[in-house]
């Protein structure tokens, strides 16, 4: 975290910006709209009286914005494989006790396909395509711990985790295999130890 640096100069702020939600409550919105209509028979679809309701909040930039991006998914083969999938569980929380603590969280959708478990992660992020790589690595270990507690507590391991920035309209995938879930374990606790000392508690 960059400490706040204060200055007399006014920072230029953008019109389009002005006419826009703060990018956290548009991502909520947009993951809700996600869940129904991952839940909805047939997948994909939602009533336009009930979206304009969950919508109400944002601009109609931003409004038009989710219905273009969900409609681009649930078109794109990532968004048919979603449908065609044998289960699907939307927005699945999780508690998970380690050796160093509690771990909390909700997955944003984990469903079987082809026999396989995949968890798949929404990110609405404002990013332009050459900075994808770099943030998709930046959430490599969030979506492998996703993979690795869904292991832990289903007995199933995913074969796959996928993170779906909306702006971009873009997938970008992740193989797991038992050496990579281990790894992503070791990490874990690593950084619930590391917090432990900060803190100077002893497990002794």
């Amino acid at each position: 975290i960059k400490p706040a640096v204060y200055s007399e100069e006014p920072e230029s702020v953008d019109a389009e910006d002005l006419e826009r939600s703060p990018r956290n409550e548009y991502g909520t919105i947009y993951h809700r709209v996600m869940e129904l209509m991952s839940l909805s028979s047939p997948r994909g679809v939602i009533r336009e009286d009930f979206l304009e309701k969950i919508v109400s909040p944002l601009t109609a930039v931003e409004k038009d914005e989710i219905r273009v991006s969900s409609a681009a998914f649930w078109k794109s083969p990532l968004g048919l494989s979603v449908k065609k999938a044998s289960s699907c569980h939307p927005e699945l929380p999780f508690i998970f006790k380690t050796p160093c603590g509690i771990l909390k969280g909700q997955i944003d959708l984990a469903y079987r396909d082809a026999g396989q478990w995949v968890i798949l992660d929404y990110k609405t992020n404002q990013i332009t395509p050459s900075e994808a790589k770099k943030t998709a690595q930046g959430y490599e270990f969030q979506l492998g711990l996703y993979a690795f507690v869904f292991r832990e507590l289903y007995g199933e391991a995913p074969a796959r985790g996928i993170l779906y920035f909306s702006t971009l309209k873009q997938a970008h995938e992740f193989i797991y295999t038992q050496e990579s879930l281990k790894k992503v374990r070791e990490q874990l606790l690593a950084g619930f130890q590391r917090i432990a000392v900060s803190a100077g508690i002893s497990r002794e």
